[in-house]
């Protein structure tokens, strides 16, 4: 695990509210800074969906 969980809740949260903003910023002509950001484990919930996409799209 990382180094995220030992911080106290209120550290998280001061975290994840720097990350949200780093993540959607962008330049003064309104081009992002960054393509992607990425939570490890935050989609963990959802099903794969490389599989439907194998079998929906042709190779």
């Amino acid at each position: 695990m990382g180094t995220i969980v030992i911080l106290q809740k209120i550290e998280t949260k001061e975290l994840a509210l720097e990350f949200f903003k780093l993540a959607f910023e962008e330049d003064k002509d309104g081009h992002a800074f960054f393509v992607l950001a990425v939570v490890h484990g935050s989609a963990s919930y959802l099903p794969d969906i490389l599989p439907t996409w194998q079998k929906t799209t042709q190779h």
